[in-house]
């Protein structure tokens, strides 16, 4: 077996085996075609009665959008602040993902949610963010302080259940990508993987299987076969041809350009953190 192949294998089952026994796995993973798997039945009314599914799709994706660009002008050169780690902003959007899988927009303004989901993220993954800087990036059109993110906070992590370790395969899709021979390509791999934070593939499949989709996805726009990749490594395409699917249709859904952002925004109420 060859070294790399070894190596993959190894990261694989390391991961697996944190993996399959974590809060993530048997408390945070939504059997798709089932009951709930689109959230709260009444949370999800309360939002129909504003929105339609396709806006809620888009709002879902303008967020993590939203929480990614965020992170990004906390580490520009106007601030002391390290480039924040993208570990900390995938953490962050699956957290957003999963409070309003339980809650609606209604109740809960986004804006504040995904400030505070990246505040709880940093503290989380080791790499803390200051609570005055994070606010400093709140548009002033939103009567939200600090007081509001702590108290936000302390709301976010009672309907996460306390659930906050979020697996990632960040580290193992590098080993993914060495063994299927594209490894020159592991920036496109890199920006899909970011991308499918967008998507709500985070909720409904395992890490390494969003990896290997991404993977497959970026041999296929460099016109690389991953099929015997696939076969190699006992993943059958059915398998992520979801995933593929879902972040295809992110991007066809979204635009940098897009101005329906700010519109659908508007329509959600703003309330202080503890109002709901």
């Amino acid at each position: 077996v060859p070294k790399e192949k070894r190596r993959c294998q190894s990261e694989r089952k390391k991961m697996a085996a944190d993996f399959w026994s974590s809060t993530h796995c048997n408390r945070w993973l939504r059997p798709k075609g089932e009951a709930g798997d689109l959230g709260n039945d009444e949370c999800r009314k309360k939002d129909l009665s504003v929105f339609t599914e396709a806006e809620l799709k888009r709002l879902r994706i303008y967020y993590a959008v939203y929480i990614q660009n965020m992170a990004r002008s906390l580490s520009d050169k106007s601030t002391s602040l390290p480039r924040v780690r993208q570990r900390v902003i995938a953490t962050a959007i699956v957290y957003f993902k999963r409070f309003y899988h339980k809650n609606s927009f209604m109740d809960f303004h986004p804006h504040l949610v995904a400030l505070t989901c990246l505040f709880l993220a940093s503290k989380v993954e080791e790499c803390p963010l200051p609570p005055k800087l994070i606010m400093q990036q709140l548009d002033s059109r939103f009567p939200y302080g600090i007081p509001d993110l702590l108290e936000c906070e302390y709301y976010v992590m009672e309907e996460l259940d306390c659930n906050l370790v979020v697996f990632h395969p960040y580290r193992a899709v590098i080993q993914y990508a060495a063994d299927a021979d594209l490894g020159k390509h592991l920036q496109t791999v890199w920006h899909l993987l970011n991308d499918s934070y967008r998507t709500d593939v985070a909720l409904f499949y395992p890490p390494h299987l969003v990896g290997i989709a991404c993977i497959y996805l970026a041999g296929e726009y460099h016109g690389v076969s991953m099929i015997d990749w696939l076969k190699d490594i006992a993943i059958t395409k059915e398998s992520i041809d979801e995933i593929v699917a879902q972040i295809i249709d992110m991007y066809e859904t979204y635009s940098p350009a897009d101005s329906e952002f700010e519109s659908l925004a508007c329509k959600i109420p703003t309330h202080t953190a503890g109002s709901r």
